[in-house]
């Protein structure tokens, strides 16, 4: 539509203060911001005290509104500064075909928002089509306006339809998060149990090393002990030498002895005798020497021994060391194991927590929906007609307590009915409650009237319960 066409189409339209509200709240504030900077008239006398750049926007509506009402021809522009800044709303507004428009605009107001039904209407005012123009003359606008209209009841259930479809599909992504969350769980669960098992064949195989290493260790202190004993032993058998070492070289000076003597008495007549001598202390040394020999052998032997303790000591001592630095890496793998395990203790609380959450999320919404969509006016009906059914059975039955006129002009209503009952069971019961003598025939009777009168109530409240649980379970099973 041109703009002389919103020019003369805007002199015919019968306007209100607040759709002058409505029109400039919906104007883009860099636009207002604009007009304000360019007009020293609103600077002066809309906005003084404020500049341009920080206009106290919820007062900027009304205060503009006045000053149309005061300055007709400024409404033009403010028209021209909505349709700039709604041109999307425009665009949609010319789509809609002028056969549907009602059903179109309904569901249009749904997706804007009802609030928003004034920004609607000047998108129609503007649009420059004739029968949209009739339509809003014909009612259309004042629907729009009036939020009991049957236009807006029927935007408000597209909102309702709109808002359930989001819900719905809420539901089915909390219900896909609860499946991924399940099976998460599961496979965290599975995780630790493996990460159980390895910690616990970890634990049995540090045990097992641990027995090794106490083994060892007494292996080690017994071969300590040997090692001692082996060293006391040529300690022994080297002095023993030194012993032998000692006489041998006592019967080399006594030999070297003998033999100077011997050459001192060769031209004497006892020669025969000094060789005799000689041949015995020859024969002494050839026993020391080869009892030399066999000490020499005895502590080559012990040396040997000892050397191969020394060898089987340090491979044992290495053995050990491994066996130590494998415990401390089994240790290290133990510790890492105990953190991973931690950590995904915490990992499947949290994941059991945010089950538990959506758990309930679901079933809260599932509860909220069931209760949007039960038929409450059904509801109403069925509880007046059983209500009435239950009222005509109890005026029969205490006709004898009261006339029937006092039960049938019992009120209506649910609150005031209850308190008449409450009311005539007191009656019933305060002969039999302040009597401190012996019950007569009359109480009795009172009595059972009383007890009639509580039965027939637990009736009404059992019959009443039953009603509502059937009327449940039916819409339940509907949804």
């Amino acid at each position: 539509m041109s703009m002389d066409n919103q020019q003369r189409s805007s002199t015919t339209w019968d306007v209100t203060i607040e759709e002058i509200e409505a029109l400039i709240a919906g104007i883009d504030r860099p636009l207002i911001t604009d007009l304000v900077k360019h007009s020293p008239h609103l600077q002066r006398h809309v906005f003084p005290g404020f500049r341009p750049s920080r206009l106290p926007w919820s007062q900027v509506p009304p205060r503009l509104a006045r000053e149309v009402e005061n300055n007709p021809a400024r409404f033009d522009d403010l028209v021209e500064m909505w349709i700039a800044s709604n041109e999307e709303l425009l665009d949609e507004i010319a789509d809609i075909p002028t056969e549907h428009l009602r059903e179109i605009l309904a569901e249009l107001l749904a997706r804007y928002g009802v609030e928003n039904r004034l920004q609607v209407l000047w998108a129609l005012r503007i649009d420059g089509r004739e029968k949209i123009q009739e339509a809003l003359e014909a009612g259309l606008a004042e629907e729009i306006s009036d939020e009991t209209s049957h236009l807006l009841s029927q935007a408000q259930q597209h909102v309702l339809a709109l808002t359930l479809e989001a819900a719905r599909a809420q539901v089915a992504d909390l219900q896909n998060q609860l499946a991924e969350a399940k099976s998460d769980l599961g496979d965290n669960r599975r995780l630790l149990q493996r990460k159980n098992e390895q910690f616990e064949n970890s634990q049995a195989e540090v045990e097992r090393l641990q027995e090794e290493r106490e083994q060892l260790k007494a292996q080690i202190e017994e071969q300590a002990y040997s090692l001692e004993a082996l060293a006391a032993e040529q300690n022994r058998t080297r002095e023993q030498l030194r012993e032998e070492q000692a006489k041998t070289e006592e019967l080399r000076r006594s030999v070297r002895d003998l033999k100077e003597t011997l050459r001192v008495q060769m031209a004497s007549s006892r020669q025969e005798e000094t060789q005799h001598k000689l041949n015995d202390a020859l024969l002494r040394l050839e026993e020391e020497r080869k009892e030399a020999a066999e000490l020499r052998l005895r502590l080559s032997k012990v040396e040997q021994k000892l050397e191969e303790a020394y060898a089987k000591r340090d491979a044992e001592q290495a053995r050990s060391d491994q066996l130590v630095q494998r415990l401390q890496r089994l240790e290290y793998d133990k510790g890492v194991i105990i953190e991973e395990k931690r950590r995904l203790t915490g990992r499947v609380e949290k994941l059991q927590e945010e089950l538990r959450s959506a758990r309930e999320q679901l079933q809260e919404r599932a509860i909220n929906e069931v209760l949007a969509r039960l038929p409450w006016d059904e509801l109403d009906e069925r509880w007046l007609e059983e209500r009435e059914a239950v009222r005509d059975h109890l005026c029969t039955m205490i006709g004898a307590v009261q006339s029937q006129d006092d039960v049938a002009s019992a009120p209506m209503d649910k609150w005031e009915s209850w308190a008449q009952w409450m009311e005539v069971e007191s009656t019933l019961l305060q002969d039999i409650l302040t009597s401190l003598e012996k019950a007569d025939e009359d109480s009795l009777n009172t009595l059972k009237q009383a007890q009639g009168l509580l039965t027939l109530r637990w009736y009404l409240l059992e019959c009443t319960r039953q009603v509502i649980l059937a009327q449940l379970q039916e819409t339940l099973f509907t949804l």
